[in-house]
This record gives structure tokens, sequence and C-alpha cells, in this order.
């Protein structure tokens, strides 16, 4: 009966989520804006499990899904977060590489 490993992360995307998650952290800290506080906390607070049990699916729904309401949520704000782009730009090359899904 053949096992199959399960998918690990690779390094590189693991390193640009915990960055993502240190200047979240430090953002929050620093606002005393609570509906920034709250988009930024709702943001992050999956990245943890993201990390701890990766699986592609769902690397897939953070970038698909996640990072999107994200970003819809910093542009009613009018905020920008620069800060991540470097780091998304990591996730971006993950995401491309990931195998397609296929319909059944």
């Amino acid at each position: 009966m053949a096992t199959t490993e399960p998918a690990q992360m690779p390094d590189e995307v693991r390193h640009a989520f915990l960055q993502i998650l240190y200047h979240t952290l430090l953002y929050i800290r620093n606002t005393k804006d609570g509906g920034l506080s709250f988009a930024l906390a709702d943001h992050a607070h999956n990245i943890p499990g993201l990390i701890e049990h990766y699986k592609p699916e769902t690397f897939r729904y953070y970038w698909e899904v996640e990072r999107p309401c994200f970003l819809r949520a910093m542009e009613r704000l009018g905020e920008k977060f620069g800060v991540f782009q470097e780091h998304w730009t990591v996730l971006q090359r993950h995401y491309e590489n990931l195998p397609q899904e296929r319909l059944a």
C-alpha cells in the first residue's frame, strides 16, 4: 500500500508568509484605527494554520479569496500596503506554479 507524503510548503513561501505576519503585527501595534486593525488581523489570522498544515488548495484559497478580500478592505480604508508586495511576489510565483485543478 503506497503512502503519499503531505505537501511541504517551500521555504521561500514560508518566509514570505512570516514576513507578512511580522509586518501585520507591527502595523496593528502602531495604529489606533480599529478598522485598520480589524482588516489586518482578519487577513492574517489564517496564515499560521496555512504554514502549519500546508496544502496547495488552502494556499490557492488564500491567494484567490483571502488576499483579494484584504486588498478590497484596504482600498475601502484608503490604505496601501506596499510593504507586502515583495512577499506577495514570492507567493504569486508559487501560485503560478501550482498544479491546475482538474474539473471532474
